[in-house]
């Protein structure tokens, strides 16, 4: 017995998310430059307009990752199942490498104030990120073998 339920959203709500992520990514500079340099609102309240602003960000990231394509066959389940694997992969090994950086710092105490390794685990190795990797793969795979359809016919 197959089993054919997707738990994928349906094709529109990639448009909503690219079009809050659009709007979100535009705002984030405009409100830390208003909240910074303008100081047009305390600086106190800057941080639940940034915090909201990431989460904008991550809600439309994630409605793009998990939305179908308009056309979702098999080709594109494998695609994405690609793309998956492949930002598992490098999210682990980002994560290896700083690992490693991190306990090579603490053994030798080579780097000063700031570590390196910390810089990418807190800033790169985050759900936005994931989700972002993910979709420049999955999009990019998507465009590649359309590129080969074509040249092919």
């Amino acid at each position: 017995m197959k089993n054919n339920q997707s738990y994928l959203l349906p094709h529109t709500f990639k448009y909503v998310g690219w079009g809050l992520f659009i709007a979100a990514f535009l705002f984030l500079p405009l409100a830390m430059y208003a909240f910074n340099s303008l100081q047009l609102i305390p600086q106190i309240y800057s941080r639940y307009a940034t915090l909201i602003l990431y989460l904008i960000l991550f809600s439309s990231a994630t409605l793009v990752a998990l939305s179908k394509e308009r056309y979702e066959d098999e080709m594109t389940k494998q695609i994405r199942s690609d793309a998956v694997t492949t930002t598992a992969y490098i999210s682990f090994i980002i994560f290896t490498l700083s690992q490693f950086i991190l306990a090579f710092d603490h053994a030798f105490r080579f780097i000063g104030e700031r570590l390196l390794a910390y810089e990418i685990l807190t800033r790169w190795l985050n759900p936005l990120t994931m989700f972002l990797l993910y979709i420049a793969i999955f999009e990019s795979k998507k465009i590649i073998l359309k590129i080969r359809f074509r040249n092919e016919k």
